[in-house]
């Protein structure tokens, strides 16, 4: 077997027992995985196969641990003012999020679950090594009420909301037949999991933090599409669907 390479004198945490075991060294396979771990001593690199160990990175005693996962993430809010990513270039809005996923990587998380705006566009920059980042799970856009937690029109704003085109981080749908179309249009641009907003928030203008969002048969509807397509719905709990 053929190693990427070594990274000796390490302290590799046992995550299921809490233990710190020092001066060791990981062998990484071809493919990114970890193929073997064991004491830095002559003995492991005497059993990996000639030029193996090409690549060696001494870890000088530091901590290696599981790649983190992130499971709430917005990669392309590059500004916490939700609105001015819809007015906003969709390639400034990408520049931005690309630059913060090489960042997000680099602060050791591998895996991260996107709460509205990533696409399959980024996941596919992601998986064919055009940009560095860790995997990315996305929804696409949000489902959001009107009023509700994905609108960002103010009480003044008289235009129609915006539509999925543009670089904000929901769509609004209202109704039975739309929420459908809506959780069926995410799930048909490759979704991982729907995001519903079925609150209020703070990043919103116009709906309380304290208000629920939906009906009940709208939220039905947009778990009946997600359970059919066997994905997973990105924020519900027991208080929101008892209400």
């Amino acid at each position: 077997m053929q190693y990427k390479g070594v990274l000796s004198n390490c302290s590799v945490i046992n995550v299921a027992t809490g233990d710190v075991r020092k001066q060791q060294s990981i062998a990484i396979a071809l493919d990114g995985t970890i193929a073997k771990i064991g004491p830095s001593d002559a003995d492991f690199f005497a059993s990996l196969p000639i030029g193996s160990a090409e690549l060696l990175l001494d870890c000088q005693g530091g901590f290696v641990i599981p790649g983190l996962i992130d499971c709430h993430v917005r990669v392309t809010a590059f500004t916490g003012n939700f609105a001015v990513l819809e007015r906003t270039s969709p390639s400034y809005v990408t520049a931005c999020a690309l630059r913060e996923l090489e960042a997000t990587l680099k602060r050791g998380i591998t895996t991260i679950r996107d709460a509205g705006g990533a696409d399959h566009g980024l996941a596919r920059a992601l998986q064919e090594n055009i940009c560095q980042g860790p995997r990315l799970l996305f929804c696409g856009k949000a489902l959001s009420q009107t009023g509700g937690h994905g609108d960002q029109r103010a009480p003044g704003d008289f235009v129609k909301a915006f539509d999925c085109t543009c670089a904000g981080l929901g769509r609004i749908c209202d109704g039975d037949a739309q929420v459908r179309k809506a959780a069926r249009d995410e799930i048909r641009k490759g979704a991982t999991h729907i995001k519903v907003m079925a609150g209020g928030g703070v990043a919103s203008p116009t709906d309380r933090i304290t208000s629920t969002q939906f009906s009940l048969m709208e939220l039905k509807a947009i778990v009946e599409e997600a359970q059919a397509a066997n994905i997973h719905l990105g924020r519900f709990s027991a208080f929101k669907l008892q209400r």
